[in-house]
């Protein structure tokens, strides 16, 4: 191996763990905070719905993307795993996300990225941040 293939394989294997401590940390604050408390209680009452889409929604804006197992861990990840679905239940997650946002009349769109997750624009953050600010 050369000097550059090395430094590539680190800069992935690097990229990687950044986004698994990313996840873990996600997992955490899920973990310690009430589900219907903070940001994720405003989303609920703003768009008129469970915590599981307000979820969903809140995790989208705080991130730049997110991967469906990001998503899986912050839904299920108190749960045991005997109740836990299967992460295919995440994509419906994201759909009704969206139907959300369509319902409430906004032009936005949650950009899936093939076999690497959803994310959000910026311009289509500041409309949903609008919306729930009233």
């Amino acid at each position: 191996m050369t000097v550059g293939n090395d430094r590539d394989r680190l800069a992935r294997e690097n990229a990687a763990l950044k986004e698994k401590i990313a996840a873990l940390e996600e997992q955490l604050r899920w973990l310690s905070a009430d589900p219907h408390d903070g940001q994720v209680a405003e989303y609920c009452e703003a768009f008129g719905t469970r915590a599981t889409s307000a979820r969903v929604l809140v995790l989208l804006m705080r991130n730049r993307r997110v991967t469906k197992e990001r998503l899986y861990t912050a839904l299920y990840a108190d749960r045991p795993e005997s109740e836990t679905p299967t992460t295919a239940v995440v994509s419906q997650h994201v759909r009704r996300a969206a139907a959300l946002l369509e319902r409430a009349g906004l032009n936005v769109r949650l950009h899936n990225i093939y076999n690497a997750g959803w994310s959000i624009s910026d311009d289509d953050k500041k409309v949903i941040q609008d919306f729930v600010n009233g």
